[in-house]
């Protein structure tokens, strides 16, 4: 169980995504992580984001994942981590 309310979080991702862009139009924002409580189609609405993580990061689920506000990146890739856990790393290339 999360230690934070998910739709106040969201909140805060929503209006940290607009206050950047209002502050340096064009920036590129990247919003990493495992964000297992947070639903990614809300994710989405709400910053205006893309998802780039395609493949489940642990077991058949997307939890790790990476959104960005422009597609610089040419790849995505899910793989072992490298630290003792049973999450994949994910791995995107500029």
């Amino acid at each position: 169980m999360p230690l934070y309310n998910p739709a106040d979080i969201l909140g805060h991702i929503e209006d940290a995504v607009l206050q950047i862009n209002l502050e340096c139009p064009g920036s590129h924002i990247v919003l990493a992580g495992d964000l297992n409580t947070l639903s990614d189609s809300e994710v989405i609405i709400r910053t205006g984001l893309t998802s780039i993580v395609n493949q489940p990061t642990r077991g058949s689920s997307k939890l790790d994942r990476i959104y960005v506000s422009d597609l610089q990146y040419d790849g995505v890739k899910v793989v072992n981590s490298a630290a003792k856990s049973d999450h994949m790393a994910v791995v995107a290339v500029e």
